[in-house]
């Protein structure tokens, strides 16, 4: 009977190391995607200034409301 509860308690410590080390990896998989969509909303919106900032230039006023009718 020792013998058998050492292997399922064994058995329960490795499941719980699998399942933590699978968590893990995951929760860093998450991170970096996280990271990566956050480069791209800060991408885009860099795109988005430039364009902004081009339309001003060539002289758009924003706050004329008539010219953009």
């Amino acid at each position: 009977m020792h013998k058998k509860s050492q292997e399922m308690i064994y058995s329960s410590l490795t499941g719980k190391a699998i399942a933590d080390h699978q968590l893990q990896n995951s929760l860093k998989s998450i991170l970096a995607q996280f990271q990566l969509e956050k480069a791209s909303s800060q991408a885009k919106d860099t795109r988005i200034k430039s364009l902004e900032d081009l339309v001003i230039e060539l002289g758009h006023d924003p706050k004329d409301i008539k010219a953009t009718k």
